[in-house]
């Protein structure tokens, strides 16, 4: 067992809960959760009910509280206490894990901004020919070219130096 997942049993040991297994199409908390953060329009804090402060309702009846020998009984203020600590330690959690990984993908962007008439290298996209006896492997991995227009914000229409027009490229591939 991991350090991480050591901890987390050692951190949930102190509580008294239940698993069950759900099928994955009717689980749909888990599938957001499993989800790339970029990939989430909705705040999963907002989605999980984590803004609540108050745990007096209807939506809490299906609960499952049950006392030390498995009878059922009534949620005291103690477990909606524990409900609240658990939420609030996932919440940090979730906060944490989305800092992380933002500064993890912020550290490989690439601001890539080009204008009409610049000279850039685009990538090479060359295959190798036995007939020819040519190995994609020794070949220039980028060839100069010109911007001839931006089409969005990241795809440019590019031209060799002679005029002749390359096509529509992307601005990963595409190097100043």
């Amino acid at each position: 067992m991991s350090g991480c997942l050591a901890r987390w049993s050692l951190q949930l040991q102190s509580f008294n809960f239940k698993i069950e297994h759900r099928k994955g199409s009717e689980n749909v908390v888990a599938d957001t959760l499993s989800r790339c953060v970029a990939e989430i329009a909705v705040d999963p804090t907002k989605l999980l009910g984590f803004e609540t402060t108050e745990f007096a309702g209807d939506e809490y009846k299906e609960l499952d509280f049950r006392g030390v020998h498995g009878e059922l009984r009534d949620p005291t203020r103690e477990d909606f206490d524990i409900l609240r600590v658990v939420q609030e330690k996932v919440r940090k959690c979730l906060e944490s894990a989305y800092d992380r990984s933002r500064r993890r993908y912020d550290q490989r962007a690439r601001v890539f901004a080009a204008s009409p008439g610049q000279e850039v290298y685009r990538r090479n996209f060359v295959l190798s020919d036995f007939g020819k006896q040519f190995n994609a492997k020794f070949a220039k991995k980028f060839l100069k070219a010109r911007v001839v227009k931006a089409i969005g914000e990241n795809a440019y229409e590019l031209e060799d130096l002679d005029g002749r027009s390359l096509g529509v490229y992307h601005a990963k591939d595409i190097r100043v």
